[in-house]
């Protein structure tokens, strides 16, 4: 459920809906519900508690939970953060996880989740979710809403905009909501629609730069096809395996546009090291009257760490990167990276000349063990200077 609360491109903050969709529906759930917890991916299931599975469906996921245990498990978590864009911030989640009567043992769990943020920059964000699956994983929804106002630095658009360093503080709020639908095609393919939509308010303490003033109020709606390709051998820390989304989102309103997205994950297990390789590579295109909270931009998520969100930001975007990622034993892990992308008003102005460049380190700390979900911290230097992230899961 995670990846797809990535597409929220009408929110200037999506990396902290992001951020709040991921914990509350994601990670806290297998970290603090060790009673529901997913089993490693060289655990087995008891045999002796599974029913007949039919045969034209394969397993898409090791069972997180007896088939016949309907128990739910009702967790409360707070989990603080840090990010150069938001500074400290603390999100408290509770989520009810669940198995529906039926489910078979491969089927992952049902998660209702609620959660709140607030940060060091006056930021706060409420969200409720829900996710769900067909008895054997045939289909897969969500659906989540919320409302937000976040604070945040506007430097304008373009490369040029974010090298000067100049900005303007801003005020965004914004109720918004989300649904998705997929269907399992062939095993490890899904494909299906989403729609989602948001009302924005911006204000400032100054008056808007004229290319932005027209733009403070929108109301907007999206739809579009979404199709993920998933064969990793574990969710929370992939050792091996390829993870792929693309999307396309037309937005409809008082700004007609559009986005497409497109990433491709790979991991591969060094065997000498027993250490994991991790490759990125991104995409975010858009088109239309696209409004500056839509346009891509880096510092969100982690593209390319070590850039406040925001500051590099147009319609076009890409990044590529590179982990690597290697057990101390126990529960300790190290990691270094290194990534490099432009941004860009049109696919023809990638001049690669002028590129963005981010390296770094980081630890992380495994917090359940049962699954390799991990505390990270990382820090990271690129060409604006150096940024300190914590959070929790794996940057990709």
């Amino acid at each position: 459920m995670n990846d797809f609360f990535h597409q929220f491109s009408f929110s200037p903050g999506r990396w902290l809906i992001v951020s709040i969709a991921i914990w509350s529906v994601g990670y806290t759930g297998w970290v603090m519900g060790a009673d529901t917890a997913m089993a490693p991916p060289s655990a087995s299931p008891d045999a002796s508690n599974q029913p007949p599975l039919d045969p034209t469906h394969p397993t898409p996921v090791p069972p997180l939970k007896p088939a016949d245990d309907d128990s739910g498990d009702f967790v409360v978590a707070p989990l603080p953060g840090y990010n150069p864009s938001q500074e400290f911030n603390l999100t408290l989640v509770s989520q009810y996880i669940y198995h529906p009567e039926g489910h078979g043992p491969t089927t992952p769990p049902s998660i209702l989740a609620a959660a709140g943020f607030y940060s060091e920059m006056d930021s706060w964000a409420g969200l409720i979710a829900y996710k769900g699956s067909s008895a054997y994983d045939d289909w897969r929804y969500a659906v989540a809403g919320g409302y937000a106002r976040i604070k945040y630095d506007f430097y304008g658009t373009g490369q040029i905009a974010g090298e000067a360093g100049r900005s303007i503080p801003i005020a965004q709020e914004m109720p918004f909501g989300f649904g998705q639908l997929l269907r399992r095609i062939v095993p490890h393919f899904y494909g299906g629609a989403r729609v989602l939509g948001s009302k924005v308010d911006i204000s400032t303490g100054a008056s808007l730069p004229p290319e932005i003033e027209n733009e403070a109020k929108l109301s907007m709606a999206g739809f579009g096809p979404v199709f993920q390709w998933d064969t990793r051998d574990n969710e929370f820390f992939p050792t091996k395996g390829e993870y792929s989304n693309l999307n396309f989102v037309y937005f409809l309103g008082d700004s007609d546009y559009w986005s497409c997205e497109v990433d491709f994950n790979k991991y591969v297990s060094i065997e000498k090291t027993n250490g994991v390789l991790a490759m990125r590579g991104y995409g975010r295109f858009t088109g239309g009257d696209v409004p500056f909270y839509g346009m891509s931009q880096f510092g969100q998520r982690s593209d390319l760490r070590g850039y406040i969100s925001g500051q590099y930001r147009d319609k076009m975007m890409f990044d590529i990167q590179a982990e690597y990622r290697q057990p101390l034993g126990g529960r300790w892990t190290v990691v270094a990276f290194a990534g490099f992308g432009e941004v860009a008003p049109d696919m023809d102005k990638f001049y690669f000349s002028n590129m963005l460049w981010s390296v770094g380190t980081g630890v992380r700390f495994r917090l359940s063990e049962k699954n390799p979900v991990n505390l990270r911290l990382d820090w990271a230097y690129g060409k604006e200077g150096s940024a300190w992230y914590l959070s929790m899961g794996e940057a990709f």
